[in-house]
């Protein structure tokens, strides 16, 4: 099944967005006892996620790839479809690592495509994105340093660029019953919040500041700008937190 998946992939380009999304939601259910059976196919379903992942043109899609490679990541059991052939102790601990290398297979495809995701922090609208990016940066600590350090460059560059923008829609928001460009306003002060929660997760690696602190500094200047007139943002706590936490982790470093 998931074999023709990838031929009606590779031959159609224009495949239905509704079409995409049941493939997603079809690979989600069975890709880990996929995993169990042919690593092969499971590294390739992997793959058709994260590409969908990076899908600008539809949210739908974006959004979907994201919620099953979390429901992925997260995997930490025996499907039932396997427990009946399970003779032995064993043979059950065998399967039990090889569902632990799970996060290793996640972690070797990510290492692989680490330029797109640094980009699409940039582009992506799909706020779901970050929440993976920020499962990623939790779980794996042995990703190349430069990703680490593009990545916060780049959400630096996307929380100024999404506060820009609310800047020069509050006034309306606060004074004009214009439902658009609440929503519009809404969403990006939901893009920035996950973006500050990837700022967070990277300053409380005590690594990550010790090798990058001029980095970082020089990164989050622009964000620390906006304190003197604290009003025209919502997210002067965030900016009060990582600075207690640079501060925190600068002192024992």
């Amino acid at each position: 099944v998931f074999r023709n998946i990838f031929n009606i992939e590779e031959n159609n380009n224009n495949i239905y967005p509704l079409l995409k999304f049941q493939i997603i939601i079809f690979i989600r259910n069975y890709s880990i006892k996929l995993y169990l059976d042919e690593i092969n196919i499971f590294e390739k379903t992997i793959k058709y996620l994260y590409k969908a992942l990076f899908d600008t043109q539809h949210l739908l899609i974006s959004n979907s790839a994201a919620d099953s490679i979390q429901k992925i990541f997260e995997f930490d059991y025996i499907p039932e479809e396997t427990e009946d052939i399970l003779d032995d102790e064993e043979e059950e601990q065998n399967k039990k690592e090889k569902i632990n290398n799970v996060k290793y297979t996640l972690l070797k495809l990510v290492n692989d495509i680490s330029g797109t995701f640094e980009k699409q922090i940039l582009e992506t609208q799909g706020p779901n994105f970050f929440d993976v990016l920020s499962q990623i940066l939790i779980s794996f600590e042995k990703i190349e340093n430069n990703f680490f350090k593009n990545i916060f460059i780049n959400i630096c560059e996307r929380i100024k660029s999404e506060a820009e923008k609310n800047i020069k829609i509050k006034f309306v928001v606060e004074t004009e019953k214009n439902k658009n460009k609440k929503e519009i306003y809404n969403k990006q002060e939901i893009l920035i919040n996950k973006c500050f929660n990837i700022i967070k997760i990277l300053l409380q690696s005590k690594a990550f500041v010790f090798n990058n602190y001029d980095l970082i500094e020089n990164s989050l200047r622009p964000l620390l700008d906006y304190m003197e007139e604290p009003k025209k943002i919502k997210f002067d706590e965030d900016i009060i937190y990582i600075i207690y936490l640079l501060m925190k982790e600068r002192k024992k470093v």
